[in-house]
Formats: C-alpha cells, structure tokens, sequence
C-alpha cells in the first residue's frame, strides 16, 4: 500500500493497492497511455508496479479491508463525493440487488448523481421511498438526482460493469405513476421553466422537481426564471416541498393577491376608509 508520494502507508492506515511480482503484465495491449498511468516504477524494488486503484487499509492480523475505487471520487457543485459509498447504502437496502452511481454531465454548470438500480425479483420501490431511505444515510448533496431502474448492467469482457453502456437516465426521467399534463397556463409555463433547466420533454404535474433531476444549483435558476416571468417570489422550500400542481396554485393565489393588493394601493384613501367603516358600522355610516 503506497500514499500518493508512493511511500509506504503504516498498517491501520488507508492507501492505494499495487501489486507486482514475476506473474506482473508487462501492460495493456496497444495503450501505451494507460500502461503508462497504471505501470509505474516500484520504490521498493527492481521491477513494475500495478496501480490498482483500490483503496484498502492492513489490519494487524495482515488483512486488507478494501473501501472504495479511488477513480470514483468525484466533486460536485463543490463537494468531494465517493461513488462507492453511495452505491454501498443502496445495495444494504433488503430490495434492491444491484447499484451502480455515476455522474452525468448535462453541461458544465450541471452534474447530476445518476443511481441505476436492479431490484430483487418481483419487487420495485419508489424514488420517494428510495430518497426518504437514502437520507437517513447520506447528507443531501449525497443524494443521487435521478434514480433508473434497470434490467440488466452491461458489462465488459472481464466482468466489470461497462459505465460507458449505461442508458441516458434523461429519457422518459418522469417518476409519476400515471402522466397527467399541465392544463392551465401557469401550470404550463412552470412545467417549460422545469423543463428547459432540467433537460426533460414531459412533465406530470405530481413530478417532484428534486425527484425529476433537480438540484439546488437549478432550483436557484428556476426561481430567478419563475420569479422574472410572474413578478413574484417563490422560496428555496416551495421547490423542494411542492409537485408541479401545488408550485403553480401557490403561484396562482400569489398572482391574486399581489393584483388585489395593487387595486387596493389605486384606491382613494377616504373612499377606502369608507367602505371599511360600511363594513364595520353598516347602515349607521
């Protein structure tokens, strides 16, 4: 086990695998880019060492407790984040057999954990299940964005799961049970807001934004957007609590009492004051 430096790492310490020895490859076949990132110089003896990638910790009986792939770490909208770690709480759930977290990269400001999931024979569970589960485990920016059940993870010759081969978790990314479209112009509006940021064609009106892809780095840029075409103001919580449905009534009671408000202002101030004494007073104004 070498450090980064490829120094010795002191037992009950992490660090990354290599292997070597007379039964060592000589490299990958016609990649002399890779053999050359993986194939390095051993500080300890004459000869090649293999960078596995693994990082693993001895234990004092000699054992190797093995952690995660270091290639997997990734950082996302500022936090470091470990694959591995997110794929061990889904696979220690009782229905699920199979996990495998990547991240997509919808632009350059938009990366979104992607979770594909096999469940047990005969069994689904649903996002919100899945994400109340999740939180029990991992902080928010843990959670993964989008989560695509799968039959089947393609693999590559040797067994490995081929990440390049998953599908685009994008399409078809609705989580409702049924599809009900938007119906009213604001509900409308919302849903092309939603789905310009998101990258999604059809959006159920019980679509939960964070359960469709969403993160705090779009919900900030949908408010803005929201906020610019309806001259009012939504929160942070009204994305993260409310369906589509629920964001555009809230939007709609707004609408009516920001136009009430504006009435009342045009309104001159003694012909207001007398019709709130008529309503107090009645006939004996």
């Amino acid at each position: 086990m070498l450090d980064k430096n490829t120094q010795l790492v002191p037992v009950g310490e992490e660090g990354e695998l290599y292997i070597g020895g007379a039964g060592l490859a000589k490299g990958y076949l016609n990649r002399s880019d890779l053999t050359a990132e993986r194939f390095i110089e051993s500080p300890l003896t004459d000869g090649l060492l293999y960078r596995t990638g693994d990082l693993v910790k001895e234990t004092p009986a000699g054992d190797f407790t093995y952690y995660c792939r270091l290639d997997e770490q990734v950082k996302i909208r500022g936090f470091r984040i470990e694959l591995g770690e997110i794929e061990s709480v889904l696979m220690a759930h009782p229905l699920i057999s199979q996990a495998v977290v990547v991240v997509k990269e919808i632009s350059t400001m938009d990366q979104r954990l992607v979770a594909y999931l096999l469940f047990e024979a005969g069994h689904l569970v649903s996002n919100q299940e899945l994400r109340k589960y999740l939180r029990v485990f991992l902080p928010e920016y843990m959670i993964p964005q989008l989560l695509v059940e799968i039959e089947d993870l393609p693999l590559t010759p040797n067994g490995k799961v081929d990440r390049k081969r998953l599908p685009d978790p994008i399409d078809d990314i609705s989580n409702a049970d049924q599809f009900y479209a938007p119906e009213t112009q604001t509900q409308k509006n919302i849903a092309a807001i939603w789905s310009k940021q998101l990258g999604v064609k059809a959006i159920s009106l019980s679509d939960h934004f964070y359960d469709i892809g969403g993160h705090s780095l779009l919900a900030t840029l949908v408010i803005h957007e929201v906020e610019s075409h309806f001259n009012i103001s939504i929160s942070a919580a009204d994305m993260f609590s409310y369906s589509l449905e629920q964001l555009a009534d809230r939007v709609d009671k707004k609408i009516v009492l920001l136009k009430n408000r504006k009435q009342n202002k045009n309104k001159s101030p003694a012909k207001w004051m007398q019709k709130i004494k008529k309503s107090l007073l009645g006939d004996r104004v």
